[in-house]
C-alpha cells in the first residue's frame, strides 16, 4: 500500500525574502503543476512568504474582535 497524494489540494510555499517568483519558474509533481501561494494556513497559524507573523496576528486579533462583539452583544440582550 503505498502514500496516495491529492495533486488537486496541494499547493507550494516558497519562502523568499521579498519579489515574485520568476514566470518560468514551474512546480510539477506526478505531471500535474503545484499551485504557488503567498500565505497559507496550517494549524491555526497563518504563514507567510517572507516567515513574517504579522498576517497571523492581524488574523488572531481579528478573531478576537469578532468573538468581543458576540459577547458585547449578548449581555445587550440578557
Amino acid at each position: 500500500m503505498g502514500f496516495i497524494v491529492n495533486n488537486t489540494t496541494n499547493k507550494i510555499m516558497l519562502f523568499r525574502k521579498r519579489g515574485n517568483i520568476k514566470e518560468e519558474e514551474k512546480w510539477v509533481y506526478n505531471n500535474n503543476d503545484l499551485e504557488v501561494v503567498s500565505d497559507f494556513k496550517y494549524l491555526g497559524t497563518v504563514l507567510n512568504y517572507t516567515g513574517s507573523f504579522v498576517l497571523n496576528q492581524e488574523t488572531l486579533a481579528g478573531k478576537g474582535l469578532k468573538a468581543l462583539n458576540v459577547l458585547l452583544n449578548m449581555t445587550i440582550y440578557i
